[in-house]
């Protein structure tokens, strides 16, 4: 699996254990991207499931690429 974003960070923040305190990590930002046809709904399950992602995060710039797990962590 190749991750879709990378955040670079200097340093990382460790726990007193030596652990890395994952809860202190920044969240990664949604940035507004360029549709291309790539992204656009091809099929009517795909023009569904886009819409309802659409109401449910209340976000306008979705594409079929999206990842709805990722998505709804920033809200």
């Amino acid at each position: 699996m190749v991750p879709k974003h990378f955040i670079f960070l200097k340093t990382f923040p460790f726990l007193k254990s030596g652990k890395i305190d994952v809860n202190a990590l920044p969240l990664p930002t949604v940035t507004k991207k360029s549709l291309d046809d790539m992204d656009r709904p091809k099929t009517e399950i795909e023009q569904t499931l886009l819409s309802l992602w659409k109401d449910i995060l209340k976000l306008d710039d979705l594409s079929v690429n999206d990842n709805f797990f990722l998505l709804g962590v920033t809200l």
